[in-house]
């Protein structure tokens, strides 16, 4: 039985769109090497059948399984007043009007994601059989192929976290960038 899985949210179209290009990099450089399944998590606005259609191929022989968010505000945003962060991404307190919340440059939505994986992602049903997973943005992009499995490695060293700093090595049209 896989104990590991790779894991996309997607909360709003333009994040399907952003996955509609990146994931072929994954599907070709991670999934078609070292095969697990693939957990969509979607919110309401989102539904399974927009992500076939943004996909299309690329999910074909793949196991593929889909989860539903409920996408709704936390209880406790209606206590505070409006002197009060309401974004729990940072804490400054200058409504911005860009995005309607106060609390800065992060939207509500990015904030209520950060929620999700951080608190309500480890206990949602769709992840009981899981005990090692992968978190990918939609934006992520693996422009080569992968040399090792992560998730094999984690197991095999019992991890509980680990992450990828963004790394862009050198070619003959790009320089390494050390800075």
């Amino acid at each position: 039985k896989k104990q590991s899985a790779i894991v996309y949210l997607i909360t709003d179209k333009r994040y399907l769109t952003q996955l509609g290009k990146s994931f072929k990099t994954v599907r070709k450089n991670w999934l078609d090497l070292f095969s697990h399944p693939l957990i969509f998590f979607l919110t309401g606005n989102i539904s399974e059948e927009m992500v076939r259609a943004e996909l299309q191929e690329d999910l074909r022989g793949l196991d593929v399984r889909f989860a539903h968010v409920e996408r709704e505000l936390p209880a406790f945003l209606s206590l505070l007043n409006d002197k009060q962060c309401k974004c729990c991404c940072n804490n400054v307190t200058e409504r911005k009007l860009s995005n309607g919340t106060i609390g800065g440059r992060y939207h509500l939505d990015y904030c209520l994601m950060n929620r999700f994986r951080t608190l309500f992602f480890y206990n949602h049903p769709a992840m009981s059989n899981f005990r090692y997973f992968a978190q990918l943005d939609t934006d992520i992009f693996i422009e080569k192929p992968m040399p090792y499995d992560p998730l094999v490695n984690m197991s095999k060293q019992q991890g509980a976290f680990g992450f990828a700093e963004l790394v862009v090595l050198g070619d003959s049209t790009r320089p390494l960038d050390l800075s």
